[in-house]
């Protein structure tokens, strides 16, 4: 009789019957049981018998995981050993001991875990991280990769953590050698991305990884190259030659029909009776030109604040003049290339420094700009916004000070005049006028109405 139903079992064996022997979730775990496990329409558990706290769990989609899960101390710690079958049963009862004797001496395997693997991300990883997260314009993170890549190339694959005080001082008094600049431009990225790391790489504690610096060492030990800003500008002596070869290359290739030489020409002009940086003229598109207005618009510029400014008598001209002229780009200082706008104007540059004899940068206009407005006493708050240079936060009155296109109009007009002067473009105005010019500029709108009604009254009375 017995034999009878063994042969009614055997005939009627499916492997579902083992996986419904075994459905108790506690059996000891052998590779041939765990492989008849089938997914369920729901995450479930089996336990281990041997080591009780060894779980592996099955996912709807078929995959099954080894974990350990333990309450110790009023805590629950479920920490992830592997996949069945690339991990061994062997293995995972192993390393499962390995995590319960962690627990037992009161640390946190995954607390344990991530640290670990966080101290191991290298500076190649976290730079990535870093320009993923920073808003930073395209050129400047070309600026950060190459001085990574000339000065960190061996440190790139290695453990950011590994980058010690020791290291920071040899390399930068070995960069130091060719060329302080650049090394000091160097270690300061390095400082934003050690920065950077400390707040975004914790453990599940929130406690910080990078606790430290260690390019702070070059502060301690004022290490730091004290590289002199650039003060070079153009000469005001030297402005009558720089307009004159502007205005001949411009003539050469209208004659050759060279548009983007052209654009070059005017955008160099423009930069220099705007003060403005490259980026910011070059990315001005003609919706952000109001010609009615007489103003413009820059919405993109290096501190991220927006600057609309006066257009100007000289950069009105330049302007309609490109308008007449202007191709199906939306670009001010078009191109034909596949972006539309001129990019790199560094080769009419160095034809217009060889013509002149003048040498001289985008970024010397700038200076050269702020030193006419200077030299007309242009008030600090009005050349700020003109340069779009920001206030320190701690500067209550410039936080009161909006300064509108209208606001901007005259003194933008007067350093435009002053530079054209000097460049025997515009004719000097009569002496009265100059002084009256300055005697005003630094009076307020109620002292200049006041001074009005004055010599108003004083010529009704001599008319008397």
């Amino acid at each position: 009789m017995a034999a009878h139903w063994r042969s009614i079992f055997t005939l009627n064996f499916r492997p579902s019957d083992l996986h419904g022997a075994i459905m108790d979730n506690k059996f000891s775990f052998i590779k041939s049981k765990l492989e008849a496990i089938k997914p369920e329409k729901s995450k479930k558990r089996y336990y281990d018998t041997q080591i009780s706290e060894l779980v592996l769990i099955v996912h709807p989609s078929g995959k099954k995981k080894f974990t350990v899960r333990k309450k110790q101390s009023g805590k629950e710690y479920n920490v992830s050993l592997g996949e069945f079958p690339t991990m061994t049963i062997a293995n995972a009862r192993k390393q499962a001991i390995e995590e319960l004797n962690t627990i037992n001496q009161g640390v946190n395997p995954n607390a344990k875990r991530k640290q670990s693997e966080l101290e191991l991300i290298t500076l190649n990883q976290v730079l990535a991280d870093y320009f993923k997260h920073k808003p930073l314009a395209p050129k400047t993170v070309i600026s950060y990769q190459s001085l990574i890549d000339n000065y960190f190339d061996d440190w790139k694959s290695k453990p950011l953590l590994s980058l010690q005080e020791e290291d920071i001082k040899t390399i930068h008094r070995e960069a130091s050698a060719n060329s302080k600049s650049q090394a000091d431009g160097a270690m300061r990225v390095l400082r934003a991305i050690f920065n950077f790391a400390s707040f975004e790489y914790r453990d599940i504690n929130n406690n910080a990884i990078f606790e430290s610096n260690p390019v702070k060492v070059l502060s301690h030990l004022r290490s730091w190259n004290k590289v002199d800003r650039k003060t070079s500008r153009i000469k005001q002596t030297d402005l009558k030659d720089w307009f004159h070869a502007i205005r001949e290359t411009r003539k050469k290739a209208a004659l050759h029909r060279n548009n983007f030489t052209i654009g070059v020409c005017d955008f160099l002009e423009i930069c220099l009776l705007t003060g403005l940086r490259k980026q910011e003229l070059l990315n001005l598109t003609w919706d952000r030109v109001d010609f009615k207005e007489r103003s413009f618009y820059i919405d993109k510029t290096k501190n991220g604040d927006p600057l609309e400014l006066p257009i100007s008598s000289y950069i009105g001209t330049i302007l309609k003049r490109r308008k007449d002229v202007r191709s199906n780009s939306t670009f001010v200082f078009d191109a034909d290339n596949e972006l539309g706008q001129i990019r790199e104007p560094k080769k009419v540059i160095k034809s217009i420094v060889e013509m002149s004899e003048i040498n001289f940068t985008l970024h010397d206009l700038r200076r050269t700009f702020t030193s006419i407005a200077e030299s007309l006493n242009i008030g600090t708050y009005t050349l700020k916004r003109l340069t779009n240079h920001k206030t320190k936060r701690d500067d209550v009155t410039a936080g009161y000070t909006i300064l509108t296109p209208e606001e901007l109009r005259e003194p933008a007009q007067r350093i435009e005049d002053k530079l054209l002067i000097l460049a025997g473009i515009k004719q000097q105005k009569d002496n009265i006028d100059l002084l009256l010019n300055q005697a005003t500029s630094e009076l307020s709108e109620k002292e200049k109405r006041e001074l009005l009604f004055k010599l108003a009254e004083v010529k009704h009375l001599k008319s008397l």
